[in-house]
C-alpha cells in the first residue's frame, strides 16, 4: 500500500494541554534534548535563550509570545513524532508538506540542517522551485507545499510546488495511487480544515498518534484535562 506523510500546519500546540501530552513522548523529549544541545553549542551564534521544555510546558501567551521560537519548537515536535512514526512503522513512499519557512519537511530531506533551527543569521537554503514568484498576503509569505517521492536513495520532487495543500493531496490520490494519508500531528490540522473532500476516494485520513496503540492515552488525558478544568470554572 502506497502512503504518504504529511506535515500539515500546527496550530493543535497553541493549546498547553496538548503541549504538555507531547513532551511526555519519548521521542519527542530526545528531539527536544537534541535541540537544546545543538543550541548550546551554537554559543552567542544561537537565536534563542530560552530552555525549551519551559517554554512549552509554559501557558499559551507565553508560548505565543515569541513567534519564531513558537514555530521552531512546532518543527522540533513534529521532527520527534516523525521519527517515531519512522520507527515503528518504516519510512513513507511520499512526503508531503509546507516548503518555505521553518519547516520539519526540509529537514527531513535533507534541504537544511537541524542545527540551522538555532542559528543566529544563518544561511538558509532555498529550496529549488518551479514557481517564480512566491505570493504574498499582507506582506507575509503564504505557505507553499511540495510533495516528494522516495526515489533510489533519497526524496525527490514529485511534480509542481503549489499553495493549496489539498491540490497536492488529490495528486497524492489520483495519480500516485497513495492509499493512507497520515499526517505527522498532533492534531491532524490539514484534516480539520477540510480544505479537500476524500471523502469521495478509497484513501485512509489518519494521525501518527492515533496509529500508536502506545500512545493510546494521549487525547482521552487531553479530554479529561479539559473536563477537569470546565468542573473548575
Amino acid at each position: 500500500m502506497n502512503k504518504s506523510i504529511i506535515f500539515s500546519g500546527l496550530h493543535s500546540l497553541d493549546f498547553s494541554d496538548i503541549r504538555h501530552n507531547v513532551i511526555r513522548i519519548p521521542e519527542v523529549i530526545n528531539k527536544i534534548k537534541e535541540a537544546s544541545e545543538a543550541s548550546n553549542k551554537l554559543g552567542e551564534n544561537a537565536c534563542f535563550k530560552e530552555d525549551f521544555f519551559t517554554t512549552l510546558a509554559s501557558d499559551n501567551a507565553t508560548y505565543s509570545k515569541n513567534i519564531k521560537l513558537k514555530s521552531v519548537l512546532n518543527c522540533i515536535i513534529q521532527l520527534g513524532l516523525y521519527d517515531r512514526y519512522v520507527s515503528k512503522f518504516g519510512q513513507p513512499k511520499y512526503l508531503l508538506g509546507n516548503i518555505n519557512g521553518v519547516s520539519p519537511l526540509n529537514i527531513v530531506i535533507g534541504r537544511k540542517t537541524f542545527q540551522s533551527l538555532f542559528q543566529k543569521d544563518g544561511t538558509e537554503i532555498q529550496p529549488s522551485l518551479n514557481i517564480v514568484n512566491e505570493p504574498l498576503l499582507s506582506g507575509v509569505t503564504m505557505s507553499l507545499n511540495q510533495l516528494f517521492k522516495m526515489g533510489d536513495e533519497d526524496f525527490i520532487e514529485a511534480g509542481e510546488a503549489k499553495n493549496e495543500l489539498g491540490l497536492l493531496v488529490k495528486e497524492l490520490i489520483e495519480d500516485h495511487h497513495v492509499k493512507q494519508i497520515i499526517d505527522i500531528g498532533p492534531g491532524s490540522g490539514w484534516a480539520k480544515a477540510k480544505t479537500f473532500d476524500h471523502s469521495l476516494y478509497d484513501v485512509q485520513i489518519l494521525e501518527s498518534i492515533d496509529m500508536d496503540p502506545m500512545l493510546s492515552w494521549f487525547w482521552p488525558y487531553v479530554k479529561n484535562q479539559n473536563a477537569e478544568l470546565d468542573l473548575a470554572n
